[in-house]
């Protein structure tokens, strides 16, 4: 497989400017296990009243289940909220809008605060994902594995992440767009693949400890990253479209990723109006 490198700013607002040294496998399965526990444990009572609602409202299921990828390609199947009517089945479509007419009262709730993830700390308990880790992908999507984004298949999905974080509010990038599958194909998958692949092949634990505060703050809205991910989207959709790419756009993307005509996440980040901190360690994004 070819690897495509990005620049070493963007390597170091993720966090992997310096040689890593990996966690092993046990102690991140720890983590999931013990970070896991916990917060089923705390969010115990908000969890049997969002069940309780969902009930109210619209009767059962009360849970979503859906097969998704994971590790290695391996099929498992991911637990929600239900947020949908009954009627709206998700399956008609992979993606979730903002003000999608499908989601109920309860699940616009449940889909602006993401308790519909809730469930997921159960897959993390039975290994299927990990705290931190790639979004899991539905099967509508999975001929995007190809070429360098088929690396993303070596690790296990998880809840939090860089492209979790950066694009949180994912549903309004679809926001008055003509074919919302073809942007998310030719732009969005391909940019989440490259951002995942690059920060998974140079994880340690400490930074995954790092991704999960900053996807907990990002869930409320308190990070600054959210805007430099719209800011990367725009520049990405803007190469995609001056280079009249086709397919994946991959190639646009890597030529944007890795700096070569705009400078980079740098330079996109500062059109955002966010100025990129720390130069030799760990960055962290910061209004300007």
């Amino acid at each position: 497989m070819v690897a495509y490198p990005l620049p070493s700013s963007l390597g170091k607002t993720l966090g992997f400017g310096q040689p890593p040294v990996p966690a092993s496998d046990v102690a991140t399965r720890i983590f999931d296990i013990v970070v896991a526990a916990v917060i089923l444990v705390f969010f115990a009572p908000l969890m049997i009243a969002v069940a309780a609602a969902v009930l109210a409202e619209g009767g059962r299921p009360i849970f979503f289940s859906q097969v998704r990828l994971g590790r290695g390609g391996r099929h498992f199947r991911m637990y929600k909220f239900r947020k949908f009517h009954e009627r709206g089945c998700p399956a008609g479509f992979p993606l979730t809008m903002d003000g999608d007419p499908r989601l109920s009262g309860v699940g616009r709730v449940l889909a602006w605060t993401k308790l519909d993830e809730l469930p997921q700390l159960w897959n993390v308990l039975k290994g299927d994902m990990s705290i931190v880790g790639p979004r899991p992908e539905s099967f509508e999507f999975q001929d995007c594995f190809e070429g360098p984004c088929r690396v993303v298949l070596e690790h296990k999905p998880g809840i939090f992440g860089p492209s979790q974080v950066l694009f949180r509010n994912e549903g309004s990038l679809y926001r008055g767009r003509a074919d919302p599958e073809r942007f998310y194909r030719d732009v969005l998958f391909p940019l989440k693949a490259q951002i995942d692949s690059a920060y998974f092949s140079h994880r340690t634990l400490l930074r995954d400890i790092a991704w999960a505060v900053r996807g907990a703050l990002a869930v409320f809205g308190w990070s600054s990253w959210l805007r430099a991910g719209e800011a990367l989207v725009e520049e990405v959709e803007h190469s995609v479209k001056e280079g009249g790419a086709g397919g994946s756009g991959l190639s646009a993307q890597i030529e944007l990723l890795t700096g070569h005509d705009r400078g980079g996440i740098v330079e996109i980040a500062r059109r955002g109006g966010i100025e990129i901190a720390g130069a030799g360690s760990a960055s962290s994004f910061e209004h300007s």
